[in-house]
């Protein structure tokens, strides 16, 4: 069903016009008009290959260039592209994680939030397999310095509270947490948490499954509008 009427996992404004672009995992980068309606495709293929699965998107104001990713299944890491200075064109890898990331949110003190939607088959016995719980599922995201060092790690190792984590906004000094539970249990349903600084639980997002199974991104205060979507 999914391939067919899609999943969208990665939203965006356009501050100027209000358009909303959509990075879908089946269907592409896509986008729809500030009154609504059906989207547009705008993407969904890069030198005669079709995308294999669109994750996240952003849009750069300034250049006006919108850029999105074609995650893969392969390699457990996040790459970083130079897009100015002495390095520009080229890349690096950024951080080798133990799983695999969903969502990466920077936050004002330019460090990045990284959400680990699922772990890797193949871990090796070390410092990183201890600190995840030897890579049993459990939820789990990591705070990175701008360097890709590891400052926090946030983790539900016995599943109580969330069993996974798609993405992490930090906001105010708050974190707002997104979990899309896909991995078995109780009935299926999208939930999404905000937490204060020091991890206490200040609102739940709780849908029950009646309007929404899952959720994958929030984003609080779109335009002047005060909304959230999910």
């Amino acid at each position: 069903m999914e391939h067919d009427c899609g999943r969208p996992l990665g939203l965006r404004f356009d501050t100027r016009t209000g358009d909303l672009y959509i990075a879908d995992a089946y269907l592409g980068l896509q986008v729809v008009g500030p009154n609504g309606g059906l989207a547009t495709p705008l993407v969904q293929e890069i030198e005669d290959k079709p995308l294999v699965f669109t994750n996240d998107m952003d849009i750069d104001d300034h250049d006006d260039v919108i850029y999105f990713t074609d995650t893969s299944t392969k390699y457990q890491r996040i790459l970083r592209y130079w897009l100015k200075g002495p390095n520009k064109g080229k890349h690096d890898t950024f951080v080798e994680l133990p799983g695999y990331p969903d969502n990466i949110r920077m936050n004002l003190r330019g460090e990045f939030w990284v959400a680990l939607q699922s772990f890797a088959q193949f871990m090796s016995i070390s410092d990183t397999n201890d600190l995840f719980g030897g890579g049993q599922l459990h939820a789990t995201a990591m705070k990175l310095s701008e360097d890709g060092q590891v400052l926090e790690v946030l983790e539900d190792v016995q599943g109580k509270t969330l069993r996974s984590i798609s993405e992490v906004h930090e906001k105010n000094g708050k974190l707002w947490i997104a979990t899309n539970d896909l991995f078995g249990g109780e009935q299926l349903h999208a939930t999404a948490m905000k937490l204060s600084e020091d991890g206490q639980v200040l609102e739940v997002l709780d849908v029950q499954g009646k309007t929404l199974r899952s959720i994958s991104e929030v984003h609080e205060k779109i335009a002047s509008c005060g909304l959230v979507l999910l």
